[in-house]
């Protein structure tokens, strides 16, 4: 399982409603809309590392970050954190629900990508981001 300090790290029920968005995306009306269509609260937390902390930490149960021009992840900044995630029993993808690229020629990920603390969470989640149906 994922540590932190010698602790064994679970998700609980107390977690926050909120999900850990970039400052600038939140300021964008269209991706700020899907994110209150969510009932989750937006979080400022820059870039992926310290969004995927603050999933195991407890501090949100979500983060998420939006496609945008010009803008993505690489398979540098992104492995550790589904190998963590999903040790701690959540999921991340992308925003249409594949997995993160981690060989080939695809491993600079663009679509942007959807990480949470529990597959629950995650299923709901997708859906409501994807604009399909918001639980």
């Amino acid at each position: 399982g994922t540590k932190l300090n010698d602790k064994l790290l679970t998700p609980s029920g107390d977690v926050p409603n909120e999900i850990a968005v970039s400052p600038r995306q939140i300021k964008d009306e269209n991706i700020a809309k899907q994110i209150l269509a969510s009932a989750h609260k937006p979080i400022e937390i820059p870039a992926l590392t310290p969004k995927i902390c603050a999933i195991l930490r407890g501090d949100v149960s979500a983060a998420a970050y939006f496609k945008q021009e010009g803008q993505s992840a690489s398979l540098w900044d992104y492995a550790a954190s589904v190998l963590l995630i999903k040790e701690l029993g959540g999921n991340i993808t992308s925003l249409t629900g594949e997995d993160l690229p981690f060989v080939g020629d695809n491993v600079i990920h663009k679509e942007g990508w959807l990480a949470t603390n529990n597959p629950i969470k995650y299923s709901e989640l997708l859906l409501c981001l994807g604009g399909v149906v918001c639980i």
